[in-house]
């Protein structure tokens, strides 16, 4: 099986002390594709010996949790809840990793909105869904096939779910990523690539399918390489 690193959140238990926290379904999710999945605490200073010491295949920046205040279009709190310095260190230190090493980088939900920071691009704090939509709801984008995606379906509706507040539109994503999948009732943007195809962002949350999802699947494999079991 393939190696791939993950992020994880900060969260503070019962007795105020900071803790890593990762959903059990990116487990679940990524061995079922045939990855070993292996999260990264937020409070190491050893990555770069785990760099050095294991065979790494890709990196994934998981969901959940407040993006970087420095990364939101206008005026925003500086003091956002839930972001985390640490979180932002070691995502940062992990990018560099993943463009050292030459290997996909895959950023989900928060993750793609990191991505897009990084690589200085904004994003819409708290995007107004217009009550038409809430967490959960499960939505049609449209993806786009572009020569760096390595599946062939032309142009698709595609059904995913929405777990976001905070949106990438076209007029502030970074200059070197392409767009393939939007959701053009509200002009937001749904999935992101590169210009060299070795960086990806997907908005949705390919572990919380309730029933398998083939295309994402098939996106997912077919970006950081190997097979479904």
């Amino acid at each position: 099986m393939k190696n791939l690193l993950i992020s994880q959140r900060v969260l503070v238990n019962k007795h105020g002390l900071k803790i890593d926290s990762l959903e059990r379904e990116y487990t679940l999710y990524f061995n079922k594709l045939g990855y070993n999945l292996i999260p990264i605490s937020n409070f190491t200073d050893k990555l770069n010996l785990l760099k050095n010491s294991i065979e790494i295949s890709g990196i994934v920046l998981s969901g959940g949790g407040s993006i970087n205040p420095e990364y939101m279009l206008g005026d925003i709190n500086k003091e956002e809840p839930e972001f985390n310095q640490e979180r932002e260190f070691i995502e940062n230190k992990l990018i560099e990793i993943g463009l050292d090493l030459d290997i996909p980088i895959l950023g989900i939900c928060r993750g793609m909105q990191h991505l897009n920071g990084y690589f200085g691009g904004k994003i819409v704090k708290n995007y107004d869904y217009k009550g038409k939509r809430i967490p959960g709801d499960d939505h049609f984008i449209t993806i786009k096939n572009l020569d760096k995606l390595c599946f062939d379906k032309g142009v698709t509706e595609h059904k995913v779910n929405h777990y976001h507040n905070d949106v990438i539109t076209l007029d502030i994503l970074a200059d070197n990523f392409d767009v393939f999948a939007a959701d053009k009732g509200f002009n937001t943007v749904e999935g992101i690539i590169n210009n060299e195809g070795n960086i990806m962002g997907l908005e949705w949350h390919p572990e919380r399918f309730e029933i398998s999802n083939e295309l994402t699947d098939e996106i997912i494999i077919g970006f950081l390489g190997g097979n479904k079991n």
